[in-house]
């Protein structure tokens, strides 16, 4: 967040914690064998079915529930995506960066951020986002 102040972004924070509100608790469905769970190295083996930082609903959707235009929400959007707020994204679904919003459990958080997709001027490295600068010179 110091990052968006800092280039002076204004983002609509109350549309960005109204759709935090709204994403989806994390479900994982373990592999099964034999009626049991598959373990391998002391874990258990799954997949993560609902993702804990994804949002499922339309922009028109977003914008009916929170009382505000279409291109209000269209707008916001973008600026979250530009600035790696919301990292994946689809028809009818948003997706936060795991390191600012997850609901679930935390194994499953941590597991997950290790193999979310995310733009790639941004590493997440523990609870620290570090951003690199493409014109810049190591």
């Amino acid at each position: 967040m110091d990052r968006l102040r800092q280039d002076k972004v204004h983002i609509d924070m109350d549309l960005m914690f109204f759709l935090i509100e709204r994403c989806d608790k994390a479900l994982f469905a373990p592999r099964m064998r034999d009626g049991a769970p598959v373990i391998e190295g002391g874990f258990r083996i799954g997949t993560l079915s609902r993702i804990g930082s994804r949002v499922c609903m339309t922009q028109k959707q977003i914008a009916e529930a929170f009382g505000c235009t279409e291109s209000h929400v269209n707008k916001h959007i973008n600026l979250m995506k530009q600035h790696d707020l919301i990292v994946n994204w689809g028809h009818g679904w948003y997706e936060f960066a795991a390191v600012l919003c997850w609901k679930g459990g935390f194994d499953l958080q941590a597991a997950y951020r290790d193999v979310q997709p995310s733009h790639s001027s941004m590493t997440i490295e523990g609870n620290v986002i570090t951003y690199s600068d493409d014109d810049e010179e190591a």
